[in-house]
């Protein structure tokens, strides 16, 4: 997980004080990309991890769509913390967003 130090220096960036990758938890619901919740010394973020040559700028373009969303006001949508590339990996950082339990009239709202 080359990725890792990156991202730890990202969130330093992001948040002008020292912040540790404390934890990584694989999470699942994708095909294509390596998906995680990071649990760090500020809290939980998710990242996204891919082949930077086999799929360049993907993350690029799935931040901007993620942008796009978020413009509509309509749905949640993550904060884009960072997208990038290190070694042979690009990777796309977002903020965490918790689920929560499926209520019961929850597909007759979703659809």
């Amino acid at each position: 997980m080359y990725w890792q130090n990156e991202v730890e220096k990202i969130l330093t960036e992001h948040s002008a004080k020292p912040i540790k990758i404390h934890g990584i938890s694989s999470v699942g619901g994708g095909s294509i990309n390596d998906a995680f919740r990071l649990e760090t010394s500020v809290g939980y973020f998710f990242v996204k991890v891919n082949s930077a040559s086999r799929y360049p700028r993907m993350f690029e373009k799935e931040a901007l769509g993620l942008k796009m969303l978020s413009a509509t006001q309509t749905l949640s949508v993550p904060d884009i913390v960072a997208f990038g590339e290190t070694g042979n990996d690009s990777f796309l950082l977002l903020s965490f967003i918790e689920s929560r339990p499926q209520t019961s009239n929850f597909w007759s709202q979703f659809g």
